[in-house]
């Protein structure tokens, strides 16, 4: 029997388009993943940097300002901070975020740093009538640093807002240290004259006023001496400190910058301080204390 065989389909191809669409897909989420990681690299590699004005990049230490400074000084030093027109000509790294801050209660373990040292028992005030602040500020090698100060609780952001204000002025200081660190050579703490022989910024101390026997307004919280070296404290015309001698003239050149510190009349500092009720040791007869701003006086 004879059969007529069948003729047989040749196979079907199956489409490629499915696997086209697929690569040209591909391509697309690598061409943008490869540009989102270009652009993140780029701007994590970009610190933000703060312009300084020429005349506010304090280069001396308190120990090297004490030989150089007898060369030409200033009159009006952190005015000069100040002036629109002050040339830029320097930058610096600054800080993700300033820091002003007011911190009540005072730590428990910065209460026990200042058991028997700037606080000593029978003083005027206790621990829960002062805050701490912790403040950034310009040193004197051009860049921020943050600060401590312990003050009245009553006035802590006041006196907050004042160093907040010191530092967009871009007024120098050297160092801003809780008291409490400074020992004497006869082993005290809290050590007045070694606070200020560091050029060290400070506020509460339970101590007398010197020479005298009655509480200082530093024991109620409601003084401040800011960089002692530059603003001596004066008495019949003379410093007991040497690295303060260059700086009893306070009427010559701004040059160098450590002058920039020296507080005179008039300033901008002092202005600063008068306007929240803070009166000025400079204004005194004899002794002058430039260095001393107190709540109301005295």
């Amino acid at each position: 029997m004879n059969h007529t065989p069948r003729r047989r389909r040749p196979p079907r191809r199956k489409p490629r388009w499915p696997w086209v669409l697929l690569g040209v897909a591909l391509l697309i989420l690598c061409a943008a993943a490869y540009t989102a990681l270009g652009s993140s690299d780029s701007q994590s590699a970009t610190p933000a940097v703060t312009t300084i004005p020429e005349t506010a990049q304090p280069v001396l230490t308190a120990e090297s300002s004490a030989a150089t400074a007898g060369t030409s000084t200033s009159s009006s030093v952190n005015t000069a901070a100040t002036t629109s027109g002050a040339k830029a000509s320097a930058t610096i790294v600054a800080p993700a975020d300033a820091t002003f801050e007011v911190v009540t209660p005072i730590p428990t373990v910065v209460r026990t740093s200042m058991a028997d040292k700037s606080m000593k028992k029978g003083c005027p005030i206790g621990f829960n009538g002062l805050a701490l602040l912790h403040l950034t500020y310009l040193g004197f090698d051009g860049a921020s640093h943050v600060g401590d100060l312990i003050v009245a609780k009553r006035y802590a952001s006041e006196v907050r807002d004042i160093f907040q204000k010191l530092y967009t002025m871009q007024y120098p200081i050297q160092e801003m240290q809780l008291i409490d660190q400074y020992r004497s050579d006869k082993g005290e703490w809290a050590d007045d004259s070694t606070s200020i022989e560091h050029n060290n910024t400070s506020a509460f101390n339970c101590r007398a006023i010197t020479g005298g026997t009655d509480f200082s307004k530093h024991s109620y919280g409601i003084a401040i001496d800011i960089n002692p070296i530059q603003n001596p404290y004066v008495l019949n015309g003379a410093s007991s400190h040497a690295a303060s001698k260059p700086f009893l003239d306070r009427t010559a050149a701004p040059t160098p910058p450590a002058r920039r510190a020296v507080l005179v009349g008039g300033d901008a500092v002092v202005q600063l301080f008068s306007e929240q009720g803070w009166k000025w040791g400079g204004s005194w007869g004899n002794p002058i204390d430039y260095q001393h701003f107190s709540k109301g006086g005295g």
